[in-house]
C-alpha cells in the first residue's frame, strides 16, 4: 500500500499545449514513453461508489482492473484506491485470472459484490520533478463494460486531466500552480455521468 497526496488540474483540450509548457518552466521533465491507459471500474448494483465519491465521504474507495496499450493484454492489474481521513491511497497487484472479476464480480469487505461498469481508455504522459511526479491524461474515452467485449469508445471527455503527486506535502507546496486551476475531477464519475446520464444509473445491471 502507498501513501500520496495529489493535486488534480482539469484542462480545456484546446489548452493542452499551453498547459504542458507551464509545466516545462516550473522545471518538470519527461520520464517514460507516453502509454495508452484501459481501466476497468467497478461499482456496486445501485452505484455506491459513485454516490460517494460525488459526495465526498469519507472514507470511500475506487476499484479497478488496470491494462497498458490493450484492452486486457499482458499484465493486468488490481488497483484500489482509498480516500481516508488521513489521506490517500492506493493498493495494487497483478491479477492472473482477472476473467473471474470481469464475470463474476469483486467482492469487496465495505462495498460487498462489485461489478465491471465502466471502460475508460486514455493517452497518458509521464513527468518528474524532484519528488514530485506529473501525469497529463488526454483523449480521455468513455465505454460501458459489456461482457462480450463489444465496448465502444465513443464517447469523448471534453477535458485533459493533469496529476500531480508526491508522498511529500512540503515538496508539493514547493510548485508554483498560481496559472492552474486545481479541481476535484474523477475519470469514474465523469463516465458514469456521460454514459449513464439518461437512464436510472441507481438500477442499471449489466
Amino acid at each position: 500500500m502507498t501513501f500520496r497526496i495529489e493535486r488534480k488540474l482539469l484542462i480545456n483540450n484546446k489548452n493542452i499545449f499551453k498547459t504542458k509548457g507551464i509545466f516545462f518552466k516550473l522545471g518538470f521533465k519527461k520520464l517514460f514513453p507516453t502509454r495508452i491507459i484501459f481501466s476497468c471500474y467497478f461499482d456496486t448494483v445501485d452505484f455506491q461508489m459513485y454516490k460517494d465519491s460525488i459526495e465526498g465521504t469519507v472514507p470511500r474507495k475506487k476499484i479497478r482492473i488496470r491494462s497498458y496499450n490493450k484492452l486486457f493484454t499482458g499484465k493486468v492489474f488490481l488497483e484500489i484506491k482509498i480516500n481516508s481521513v488521513e489521506g490517500r491511497y492506493k493498493k495494487v497487484g497483478e491479477l492472473i485470472n482477472y476473467n473471474n472479476f470481469l464475470y463474476k464480480g469483486y467482492f469487496d469487505q465495505d462495498y460487498g459484490i462489485c461489478y465491471p461498469k465502466l471502460l475508460v481508455k486514455y493517452k497518458r504522459s509521464y513527468f518528474v520533478k524532484d519528488q514530485v511526479r506529473l501525469t497529463i491524461d488526454q483523449e480521455v474515452k468513455f465505454s460501458k463494460f459489456y461482457k462480450n467485449f463489444k465496448n465502444n469508445f465513443s464517447s469523448l471527455d471534453k477535458y485533459d486531466c493533469a496529476e500531480l503527486k508526491c508522498g511529500n506535502i512540503h515538496e508539493l507546496n514547493k510548485i508554483d500552480l498560481d496559472q492552474l486551476q486545481i479541481i476535484r475531477n474523477s475519470k469514474y464519475c465523469n463516465g458514469v455521468n456521460e454514459i449513464f446520464r439518461e437512464k436510472n444509473i441507481y438500477t442499471e445491471r449489466l
